[in-house]
């Protein structure tokens, strides 16, 4: 029954694509991060809908004059650079066939990052985006939350098999970066009971969060929770709330939970952590003798023998597995070399530089939605940034969504686009997608 559901809402959306190629869009974020079809049996589980997807998508595109052109900017010419780099590393990859199976589906989720730009080009359609991306990952959230409470947190909380974000460390991290999203939403919600129901969503994604025994999403919930409390001016107070209840609130969780939360203190005590810094010594190790990386696919046991022996040799005499760097940092400076770092690096940092000034110029304009959704994919990308550390994602969808979104947010502010708390009646219905209307 869900596979004929699924199958019969992808069918009758797949068509307004053509039309309409900015749904594509969305189409594409919800199988992307939700990845319904792996909720289903049968024939939905493995059928093609993101190639389907990307077709019609270009092919409406191909018609459409609902677009916008790619922004001329520094933010956007470290993005190709980096683009473009990731390519050059992929010609001269060391397993050149191992690395094209990662540069396909990295390049896959590039190109419909920057169509994102190129296609929602006014607050409605960026509305739209965002309570896609949130719910499809705080779908999980709220089921993991709710299954957390009730098992209390004895279990792990996975998240959608096949998918990007199958294992606990992934889904920690894509809740770590929804969590701002999901309370943006909560807090610029017209009704009441929406914003109670995406605040329990928010709560109980952060529970799930927990849930997930991972110690990088532990400290990425810290950072995002200290970065939220710092955008609402209230660090100090929060500050010491936390200090006050985060004892409690530890006493409250299982004893595993507590022991594997422990090895943060006592890493050179836990082979995985010890695994993850022999990882990052392979990598350090690696680009020294290849300025420009392996290229993709780089952390194999053949690598780790011919360019650090030592580290090799290390893991024999241990547990013998040949780990991926598991940091988004020390993949890339292993993948792509200190020039794919730098530019990795910068690619981030002047996305939080483009948040705040965005921040700063629409609360001028009296634009607050825009000023709340800047400040919530800065704290986002904050959260990804340290829980990204100690995680293997460097080339996870949303933090290049988060990238576009900040693009498409200073585009809109200097263009002077309607905005949504001010447009009238009839202009509002000539820029409302098909999708219903906002209430």
């Amino acid at each position: 029954m869900r596979s004929l559901i699924l199958f019969g809402i992808f069918c009758a959306t797949i068509p307004a694509v053509l039309f309409k190629p900015y749904i594509g869009i969305y189409l594409w974020s919800w199988f992307g991060y939700m990845s319904p079809h792996r909720l289903t049996w049968g024939f939905t589980y493995d059928f093609p809908f993101a190639q389907i997807i990307a077709l019609c998508t270009f092919a409406g595109l191909l018609f459409t004059k609902d677009r916008s052109a790619i922004p001329r900017n520094g933010l956007v010419a470290i993005w190709l650079a980096f683009i473009l780099w990731m390519n050059i590393t992929t010609v001269f990859a060391v397993d050149r066939d191992a690395a094209l199976i990662e540069w396909e589906r990295t390049m896959k989720i590039q190109l419909f990052s920057i169509l994102t730009i190129v296609l929602i080009n006014d607050q409605r359609k960026l509305k739209y985006l965002v309570w896609i991306i949130a719910l499809s990952i705080g779908f999980y959230g709220l089921k993991g939350g709710i299954f957390a409470v009730a098992s209390g947190a004895k279990y792990r909380v996975w998240g959608p098999p096949g998918s990007f974000i199958e294992d606990n460390n992934s889904i920690g991290l894509a809740f770590v970066m929804t969590v701002p999203l999901i309370l943006f939403l909560a807090q610029t919600a017209e009704k009441r009971w929406q914003r109670f129901a995406l605040a329990l969503v928010a709560g109980l994604t952060v529970v799930s969060t927990l849930s997930t025994h991972s110690r990088g999403a532990l400290l990425g919930v810290v950072a995002i929770t200290l970065a939220w409390l710092q955008h609402k001016r209230r660090i100090m107070i929060g500050f010491v709330a936390l200090l006050i209840l985060a004892p409690f609130a530890f006493q409250m969780m299982p004893d595993n939970w507590k022991e594997r939360m422990g090895t943060l203190q006592t890493y050179e005590q836990d082979s995985s952590a010890m695994g993850r810094i022999r990882a990052w010594r392979f990598a350090g190790e690696l680009a020294m003798q290849r300025p420009i990386g392996a290229g993709f696919g780089a952390f194999s046991e053949s690598n780790y023998r011919k360019y650090a022996p030592s580290v090799a040799a290390e893991i024999d005499a241990g547990d013998g597995r040949f780990q991926n760097a598991h940091s988004i940092y020390f993949s890339v400076l292993g993948e792509h070399g200190l020039p794919g770092l730098v530019l990795f690096l910068l690619l981030g940092f002047v996305t939080l530089r483009k948040c705040k000034r965005v921040e700063s110029l629409s609360r001028a304009q009296g634009d607050d939605w825009s000023a709340g959704l800047a400040a919530s994919v800065r704290i986002g990308l904050i959260g990804y940034a340290v829980c990204g550390a100690f995680l293997n994602l460097a080339y996870f969808d949303l933090f290049y969504h988060l990238v576009a979104i900040a693009l498409i947010l200073e585009l809109l502010s200097k263009t002077g686009a309607p905005r949504i708390s001010n447009i009238g009646e009839e202009e509002g219905k000539a820029l409302q997608p098909s999708l219903g209307p906002i209430k």
